[in-house]
């Protein structure tokens, strides 16, 4: 979300196709996030799967 407010001044926010929000990017994005939450970074130790890579 952070790219969004970084290279956008306006958003979308859709949701299955209808529209649920238009406006500057900051404002959508704190909607988006206050409705859904912030995602969690990935962590750059667990595999593909998303669990931890098997020890050889």
């Amino acid at each position: 979300m952070g790219s969004i407010t970084k290279m956008c001044e306006r958003a979308l926010w859709l949701d299955d196709g209808a529209l649920v929000m238009d406006g500057p990017a900051a404002d959508v994005v704190d909607a988006y996030a206050a409705k859904y939450g912030r995602p969690r970074k990935k962590s750059a130790r667990k595999g593909p799967t998303g669990s931890p890579p098997e020890k050889t």
